[in-house]
């Protein structure tokens, strides 16, 4: 999957930190750097915050999976 592919989908970005972030994908750069409208922030399988529009920085990325994706294969959590 290249990244221009992303744009507009529902993705889970998830952080090094094991925080998920889960949006509608506006861009991702060669660094890495996401932005996400519509963005909520998932611990451990639950929503503890709406973030609305973000920037997460690449260094802090550790994995980019489209949303649907996750559900075909059923590993969304």
């Amino acid at each position: 999957m290249n990244r221009d592919s992303l744009k507009g989908k529902r993705i889970v970005v998830r952080l090094h930190d094991g925080t998920e972030i889960v949006g509608t994908c506006k861009l991702v750069d060669q660094h890495m750097n996401v932005v996400l409208t519509n963005a909520e922030e998932i611990r451990n399988g639950n929503r503890v915050a709406k973030l609305g529009n973000v920037l997460i920085r690449g260094s802090y990325v550790v994995m980019i999976q489209d949303i649907e994706e996750l559900l075909v294969n059923g590993s969304i959590r």
